[in-house]
């Protein structure tokens, strides 16, 4: 997926409107499906905070592809030194998501064809 497209398809998922958020995610499940049927290296860069959301994700995967999660965080108070234009409620409303999920993340949610990196500081 290029840059550019994915760019503009997170920016659109994250609209106020329910049903171009829904097409939106379902347009990027199906580059992301069929990138991989057609054997091509995909990324997805996005949150993933609750189950459901990664678990939408992997049923795009086929089977024997391997999955990896990188796990990327900082310390809360350094997230909400240089939050920008972020509140600091959806700072630390992503802050407490994670932490609630951080162990099914960690043990790759149980899946065989999941690995995890760990890349917090």
């Amino acid at each position: 997926m290029s840059a550019g497209s994915y760019s503009a398809a997170t920016k659109t998922a994250r609209a106020k409107d329910p049903k171009t958020s829904a097409r939106t995610w379902a347009y990027i499940h199906g580059l992301i499906r069929v990138r991989l049927e057609n054997g091509l290296f995909t990324v997805l860069d996005a949150t993933n905070l609750r189950l459901k959301d990664r678990e939408s994700v992997l049923k795009q995967v086929p089977e024997g592809v391997l999955v990896q999660y990188v796990v990327v965080d900082r310390d809360l108070d350094e997230k909400l030194k240089d939050r920008g234009w972020r509140s600091e409620d959806l700072i630390l409303k992503h802050h407490k998501a994670f932490r609630l999920c951080e162990r099914g993340v960690l043990n790759a949610d149980n899946r065989g064809n999941v690995i995890v990196v760990d890349a917090r500081r």
